[in-house]
């Protein structure tokens, strides 16, 4: 079991900030956006090699180890995929790179997928969890949601500090069975898995 609490995540003093399209940032982010983003990146500034995506951090500080494609200049008014890295090592002998990824709406979680990408001999081979994802999803922000109203009030419970992905305080294990990845929200117990084998 690998525990990550995001708010001690040693990382590169980079912030990264991509943006889709051939100029400027797109006007709304997606998972698939995200991940075509991820395979640019790593062809324009690794030359294909994956390990470029280790050091890069998503956050002011550089403590939040990931990759953000925004979908605008104005996070109260775009759509941004923000991936956080919970792992980079061997699986069932595959190196491996795993993620967890919420789509933020106007500063508000929407969705959260894992996913897991691996390349070889030049092809991008992604998993993406699906099935489950959506109640994960919603333990998640209900969590968060509780959490803001119990220590603000109900007025201010709206805060981006409580509404966005991923929080400070934010801690996630992550699970390796076989084939089976799983990554779980510890305050929460959402929970998020996929299969690295078959298409």
């Amino acid at each position: 079991m690998i525990s990550i609490p995001l708010r001690h995540l040693a990382g590169a003093l980079l912030l990264t900030v991509v943006c889709a399209g051939s100029v400027g940032c797109s006007s709304s982010a997606s998972m698939s956006g995200w991940r075509d983003a991820v395979e640019r990146y790593v062809k324009d500034e690794g030359g294909g090699d994956p390990s470029v995506l280790k050091e890069l951090t998503i956050d002011r500080a550089g403590t939040t180890r990931g990759f953000s494609l925004l979908g605008g200049d104005r996070a109260t008014e775009s759509t941004d995929a923000r991936g956080v890295l919970l792992a980079h090592r061997p699986i069932n002998g595959q190196p491996w790179f795993v993620y967890l990824v919420g789509i933020v709406q106007n500063q508000k979680t929407t969705e959260v997928h894992l996913a897991a990408l691996r390349i070889e001999g030049g092809k991008y081979v992604w998993r993406t969890s699906k099935k489950g994802d959506d109640d994960a999803t919603k333990r998640y922000v209900e969590y968060t949601r509780q959490l803001a109203s119990e220590r603000l009030g109900k007025r201010d419970a709206a805060l981006p500090a409580y509404t966005t992905f991923p929080r400070e305080d934010d801690q996630f294990d992550l699970d390796t069975t076989g084939d089976v990845v799983a990554a779980t929200h510890r305050q929460s117990g959402a929970r998020w898995q996929t299969t690295l084998s078959g298409k």
